[in-house]
C-alpha cells in the first residue's frame, strides 16, 4: 500500500521539526561554554554559578531539546512504525497547471549600492510550474509533475494519508 517513494517522503517531512531542536541544542551549548568560561577558569566561588546548577540546566535542556524533536514527531513515527495509511478517494474536477516563481530565488537588480554595481548580486527569479488537483468540492491540492502526467486524463483518484499525522504521502489510480 505504501512504496518507498512515500516512505522517503514522510522521513523527509520529519527534518523539518529539526530548527526546533537547534534552537534547544543552541542554548544547551551557550550553558556549557557559560559553565566553561565563567565557572571553570575563575578560581572566585560565586554564588549563582554553582556547578550543580549548571550541570541540571545543560542536562534539562539536552533532555527538552531531545523530547522536543520526539513530541514534534510522534505521530509520523507511529505511521512509519506501524505502516498506517488510509486512502481518500478524490472525485477530479479539473487537473491544471500554473507558472510561479520560486520564493526566495531571485535578488534585487538594484543593492544598496545602487546604480554601481546593478548586476553583480542580482539575478533572476526561477521559474517553477504547480501542478494541481481540483476536486468536486472545489479543494485543490498540489501534487507533483509524474502525478499529472497520470492523472490528466483520469476522473478520480485516491489519495493516502497518514493514519495517526494526516499527512498527504501519495497518490494512486
Amino acid at each position: 500500500m505504501c512504496t518507498s517513494r512515500e516512505l522517503k517522503y514522510i522521513e523527509w517531512l520529519k527534518k523539518s521539526k529539526s530548527p526546533y531542536v537547534g534552537i534547544s541544542l543552541f542554548v544547551f551549548m551557550l550553558l556549557l561554554f557559560l559553565f566553561v568560561v565563567v565557572y571553570m577558569s575563575t578560581h572566585i566561588h560565586i554564588q549563582i554559578f554553582n556547578d550543580s546548577v549548571f550541570i541540571w540546566g545543560i542536562l534539562m535542556v539536552g533532555g527538552v531539546a531531545f523530547f522536543t524533536y520526539k513530541y514534534l514527531t510522534r505521530k509520523i513515527d507511529h505511521d512509519i512504525k506501524n505502516l498506517s495509511f488510509k486512502k481518500k478517494e478524490i472525485i477530479i474536477a479539473y487537473i491544471f497547471y500554473s507558472d510561479d516563481v520560486e520564493s526566495g530565488s531571485g535578488m534585487l537588480y538594484i543593492p544598496i549600492l545602487g546604480h554601481f554595481f546593478p548586476k553583480l548580486w542580482g539575478q533572476k527569479m526561477r521559474r517553477i510550474k504547480r501542478y494541481y488537483i481540483v476536486s468536486k468540492e472545489g479543494v485543490r491540492y498540489e501534487i507533483n509533475n509524474q502525478d499529472y502526467a497520470l492523472l490528466s486524463d483520469k476522473s478520480s483518484c485516491h489519495f493516502i494519508y497518514g493514519q495517526e499525522s494526516d499527512i498527504l504521502v501519495g497518490v494512486e489510480l
